[in-house]
């Protein structure tokens, strides 16, 4: 499919969608893509959660490709000291670090029951792309691991800090995470597209925490069905992109973990929505 990117992405220095985009809310998403360049969203904080995805998923990958069994965070290729977004940020990293080796334990396990470990050659980071009707963007986005016929899609659920004391002034025992009995519907979508444009494979969701693992087979939730809510998404921040001015048309919901991007940038935003409360 040949494209004549509109200018006002052209404008943007955008010129792809992916799976991320998505799924992020139409608020962050303006906010984000249109009122921020890229080398300002590279600055954006990252949560200790979304950090320690990242790090099991790179664990993961060790062990997979190369047999490497990685079970504490610090040992990761690639980990970097964190520093939390805030108190309750850098409390939460200290949460995962502890319950790092069992989710990636768990994580492993569930790989190893789809048959993923078995397979001669195991992809990680695959870019896969792929056209939508009426988009006016490519989509692109990478499998978090992929073999000649299968696609997995992983998530990371961190066990959580209570918030309060007890009576005798020591902190609530953490809230240990357990994976979902039904699967996080963006999640399916975000699932659906890497099923939808890489040929000849059975795709799955996995969620793994320090306690369980669940897997989900995306053929048991009506594919075709996800994919066009999948496109519904874009092309609604699609038409958005179009308006000249489109904050007018957003009701930004500041509570929402996706405007977790640390105190500064929370702020700028709020101004630009014109947020009193």
């Amino acid at each position: 499919m040949n494209y004549t990117i509109p200018q006002y992405f052209i404008e943007k220095n955008i010129n792809h969608f992916s799976p991320s985009q998505a799924n992020m809310p139409v608020d962050q998403w303006y906010w984000k893509y249109f009122v921020n360049n890229q080398e300002t969203r590279r600055k954006f904080a990252t949560s200790a959660k979304m950090w320690g995805g990242i790090y099991a998923g790179n664990a993961i990958e060790e062990w997979v490709g190369n047999g490497n069994s990685i079970l504490r965070m610090l040992d990761v290729p690639g980990y970097k000291d964190y520093v939390g977004i805030n108190e309750k940020d850098q409390r939460q990293h200290e949460l995962n670090q502890d319950s790092f080796a069992d989710t990636v334990k768990n994580a492993y396990a569930a790989y190893d029951e789809i048959g993923i470990t078995k397979s001669n050659k195991v992809i990680f980071e695959n870019y896969v792309s792929g056209t939508l009707e009426d988009v006016v963007l490519p989509i692109i986005g990478r499998t978090d691991a992929q073999s000649k016929n299968i696609v997995i899609e992983l998530k990371t659920k961190w066990s959580m800090q209570k918030s309060g004391t007890k009576k005798d002034g020591t902190p609530f025992a953490p809230s240990k995470s357990k994976s979902p009995n039904k699967p996080d519907y963006n999640h399916l979508l975000q699932t659906a597209f890497y099923y939808n444009f890489t040929k000849d494979v059975k795709a799955y969701l996995v969620y793994a925490t320090e306690q369980d693992y669940k897997i989900f087979d995306i053929d048991d939730y009506n594919p075709k069905q996800l994919i066009e809510q999948f496109r519904l998404k874009l092309l609604v921040k699609q038409k958005l992109a179009s308006h000249t001015d489109g904050k007018e048309f957003i009701e930004p919901d500041f509570s929402h973990y996706a405007w977790n991007i640390g105190e500064e940038f929370l702020e700028q935003a709020k101004e630009y929505y014109g947020y009193k409360w």
